[in-house]
């Protein structure tokens, strides 16, 4: 993520920068000083990557002291999103108001609640910006920021803003090496619909194998839209649409969904590149009317959820038929035992 600077670029920001050298309670190894210092130099985020419990975090704070600096903390969670660190707007409580009468509802930056990324940006000094715990978020949630950190800036489509960095703050990002999941090693006989099993992660998949499919839970992964769409017909309308909003909203237009890699691979193989994920953890036919997307995708059996919300589904836009299956651990199905349960459960259910 690091571009290349000319040499008068370079020279001109080592005249200036800060320089970590460790502080009184933290001694740095050389190697240590160089990449925090590259960092600091070049303006560009620094990646730590590490064991839990190795001092990730106590780096991070140990820069901020050493430069003398105001560090800002964002800690990121399993359903942490990448836009709330750049600001959060508040739609129910805005309908909320709207509805006693309100005379705060009139004024939409009332409802803007800001980020860490946005008060790090407007800070009057220069600041350490800590994004802890990356790998804990959604697999789209770095790329969702790549733009932001790159330029410094961001677009607040609701006020018609843009905010900008006004000095640009030290961005440190920790990540932790966890073993990856490995279902081969315990798994034996599961139930799964087929939406979800194809949705896993590759390393999933590639250990299991459908013994069974059942007429049973049947329903369609699809992709929806709100009815005032009312240029959008087809995934190729979809896309054209796409591209307008990313030049009139600088950004590119967001799909809630909870089968990230399923949708990501439909919109590829229909051509629709311009969008970005936004991983759905509540009622995600809801998230277009609250501002937390344009569209999604969603499983549904007959519809009727989707149109109660004011959505409809794009007329090529079925992504899957879903079903219930019975999976068997590839390892596990060579044991006579367990073939042996599946096929009595096969008979039974």
């Amino acid at each position: 993520m690091i571009n290349p600077l000319s040499s008068a670029q370079l020279g001109k920001n080592m005249g200036k920068r800060m320089k970590f050298t460790g502080t009184k309670n933290y001694v740095a190894t050389e190697d240590l000083t160089i990449a925090v210092n590259a960092a600091v130099t070049l303006e560009r985020p620094l990646l730590i990557k590490g064991e839990p419990g190795t001092g990730k975090t106590e780096l991070a704070k140990q820069v901020a002291s050493g430069l003398g600096l105001e560090m800002l903390e964002w800690n990121i969670k399993s359903t942490t999103k990448a836009q709330q660190g750049l600001y959060e707007y508040d739609a129910v409580s805005r309908l909320r108001d709207s509805q006693l009468g309100e005379e705060r509802v009139h004024d939409v930056a009332n409802y803007i609640r800001k980020g860490k990324l946005w008060q790090a940006f407007t800070s009057d000094k220069k600041v350490v910006l800590l994004i802890d715990e990356i790998d804990k978020a959604d697999i789209e949630f770095p790329n969702d920021l790549l733009q932001e950190l790159d330029k410094m800036e961001f677009h607040v489509y609701e006020t018609g803003e843009t905010v900008r960095a006004i000095n640009r703050p030290i961005v440190i990002i920790t990540s932790n090496n966890e073993k990856e999941f490995s279902p081969k090693t315990f798994l034996d006989i599961g139930f799964s619909g087929l939406d979800l099993l194809k949705d896993s992660e590759i390393t999933i998949q590639k250990n299991i194998k459908i013994y069974k499919k059942y007429p049973y839970g049947r329903a369609s992964l699809v992709v929806a839209i709100p009815d005032d769409f009312i240029d959008i017909y087809s995934m190729s309308d979809l896309e054209e649409v796409a591209f307008e909003f990313k030049e009139k909203k600088n950004r590119r237009i967001r799909v809630s969904t909870k089968y990230p890699n399923l949708t990501r691979e439909f919109f590829y193989n229909k051509g629709v590149t311009q969008f970005s994920i936004v991983k759905s953890i509540g009622s995600t036919e809801i998230e277009p009317f609250t501002g937390g997307c344009e569209l999604i995708t969603d499983i549904t059996s007959t519809g009727s959820t989707l149109a109660a919300n004011n959505l409809r589904i794009i007329n090529d836009g079925y992504i899957l038929k879903s079903e219930l299956c019975m999976f068997m651990g590839k390892t596990s199905f060579k044991n006579q035992g367990v073939k042996k349960l599946a096929k009595l459960l096969s008979t039974k259910y």
